[in-house]
Order: C-alpha cells, then structure tokens, then sequence
C-alpha cells in the first residue's frame, strides 16, 4: 500500500496564477487506484487531515463534504479504518497502516508542490497541512 495525492493542475504551480492551486482537484490514490476525489482542493484537505486527528484521539465518523456534494466518510472501527466516498467507492485499511499512509503522502504532496513553487506555502492552506504533517511528526517522536 503505498497512497500519494495528486493534482490534475499541478502545472498551475510553474505559471504566474499559482495562487488559484488550491482551487484545483485533487484525488488520493492507492496504488493508483482512486480511494478518494475532490473537485476543490483546499478546504477539503484540511478538513480532511483534521477529521484524521480527530479520529486517531477518538475512534467514530467523521463526515466531510466537498463541493458539488461529494460526501466522503471516514470510520474508526476497533483497528480498522473505513474510507467511503460516493464517487470512488469504499475502502478498508488496517488503520495504524492507513494513518501512517496518508500523512506521509501529505507531506510528499507538500513537499512535491513547494519545490516546484515555493510561493504556494504563502497560501491559507499550506500552512494549515504543514502543521499537522509536523502533529504527525512529533505524535512518532513520542511513541
């Protein structure tokens, strides 16, 4: 299992309207199978991510809604993470597995998207995702 997030519009980051990135979709996939789709990136991983930390300290459901009405749905059920989303479907993961997954993807994904325009971690969301990528970083320090 190895999970990355990626942008249709991530030659967006090399032109001059690098400020509208966030406004692009943006898919989490699984060995390249689709788990998870936004059409707009930027409010959706941060709620995203927070509805993460959110059920790391409490197992439950976390709702979260897209624009266009894409409702995705993240379960802590014992040790098992459930991903259902109504436009790729439902997955199941271990979910020490799956947490430790979709961090190090955002951090990759940050990583990836400030090397190619550094402007970008000006954005409202860069820093928002920056902070819980170093959340995650220091929760492994700890165990």
């Amino acid at each position: 299992m190895v999970m990355k997030w990626h942008s249709v519009g991530e030659e967006m980051l090399k032109l001059g309207n690098y400020e509208d990135y966030f406004f692009q979709s943006v898919t989490l996939k699984d060995d390249e199978q689709a788990i998870v789709y936004a059409s707009i990136q930027g409010r959706f991983l941060v709620d995203f991510i927070d509805a993460f930390v959110d059920l790391y300290e409490q197992p439950g459901t976390k709702e979260i809604y897209t624009y266009r009405n894409n409702t995705v749905k993240l379960t802590r059920q014992a040790q098992q993470l459930i991903v259902e989303s109504e436009k790729c479907g439902r997955f199941v993961y271990p979910f020490d597995d799956g947490f430790e997954q979709i961090f190090i993807a955002l951090k990759r994904y940050l990583t990836k998207i400030k090397r190619d325009n550094a402007r970008v971690a000006l954005n409202d969301e860069y820093p928002q995702l920056a902070s819980r990528v170093y959340w995650y970083e220091q929760l492994n320090c700890r165990t």
